[in-house]
């Protein structure tokens, strides 16, 4: 067999084996059995492989309408409804939860981050995942890798930082806390938004909390010093109403300026006129009294 032979064989071989396993002929009812059994008779029966987290199809059961049917015809009735989705590669099936894999890159990949994002802003079912930060629009419980992964940086530590902002408007939040639930790291975000935070490399939760804001919780993977901005929703604080309440008791009954009282010692020690002692023009005389004269 010439060289050139067998390089036009290796390069039809995954376009053969794939097109082998779509035809490969399901020739027993397998109707209602659990999809684990499934897996393992194909499996013995052809030379494929199945890859997947048996906690996914725990409680799969097989969905067949005919008999026979194809591999393909299978899997598609089985998972139909389902957040379980598959991909035939060659002699290899890999089964995968909430996403789909795809083997070819979209349009216009390479453009400015923002303007490839915004093209797959209404792509809810497939998540891409590249070297870098992962981003998967709303999957709380999906990990994002900061770094790269291949990287064979020194150290057991990496610098994670970026910006936290209003989802709605955009701006920075100012004063965000930012901290790793293990690791005890706490910092917080400057006036342009911005925070700093260094974690040890492997698994962390990074908390995100601002006063009238929805909490955070990024589950990340840190392999070397990566980004990792985040939004944080609006959560208007509920405060019950103000009610005034005052003592009855306590309230101002009178006002009373000032009071001058005077003993019968104090009245007959006054000066006295024509033997007696005027008490009102006495008075005039204690300090404090001011007369405006008489009228």
């Amino acid at each position: 067999m010439t060289k050139q032979a067998l390089q036009i064989i290796f390069c039809f071989w995954p376009a053969l084996m794939l097109a082998q396993t779509n035809n490969i002929k399901i020739e027993t009812n397998y109707n209602s059995k659990t999809f684990l059994n499934f897996v393992d008779s194909i499996e013995k029966q052809h030379h494929i492989s199945f890859f997947f987290n048996k906690q996914w199809l725990d409680s799969v059961a097989v969905k067949q309408t005919q008999v026979p049917s194809s591999l393909e015809q299978v899997l598609k009735e089985s998972f139909n409804g389902s957040d379980l989705n598959y991909l035939i590669d060659g002699s290899n099936i890999i089964i995968t939860q909430n996403y789909k894999v795809r083997t070819t890159l979209p349009q216009q990949f390479f453009r400015a981050e923002s303007q490839v994002w915004s093209i797959l802003s209404d792509t809810t079912d497939l998540a891409y995942s590249f070297i870098g930060q992962a981003k998967k629009k709303d999957a709380d419980n999906s990990i994002t890798n900061i770094g790269n992964p291949s990287s064979k940086s020194k150290g057991d530590k990496g610098v994670v930082s970026g910006l936290v902002r209003n989802e709605e408007n955009g701006e920075p939040l100012i004063g965000a806390q930012v901290y790793e639930k293990n690791a005890g790291k706490v910092t917080i975000t400057d006036v342009y938004g911005y925070y700093s935070i260094t974690l040890p490399k492997g698994n962390n939760e990074i908390v995100f909390k601002n006063f009238g804001r929805k909490d955070k919780i990024v589950s990340v993977m840190v392999y070397t010093d990566g980004t990792l901005n985040v939004e944080m929703k609006e959560n208007p604080v509920q405060i019950s109403e103000v009610v005034v309440t005052s003592d009855k008791g306590n309230q101002v009954k009178n006002l009373n300026i000032g009071v001058q009282s005077l003993k019968i010692e104090e009245i007959k020690q006054l000066p006295s006129f024509m033997g007696e002692v005027d008490i009102i023009k006495s008075t005039t005389l204690l300090p404090g009294v001011q007369t405006v004269g008489e009228g």
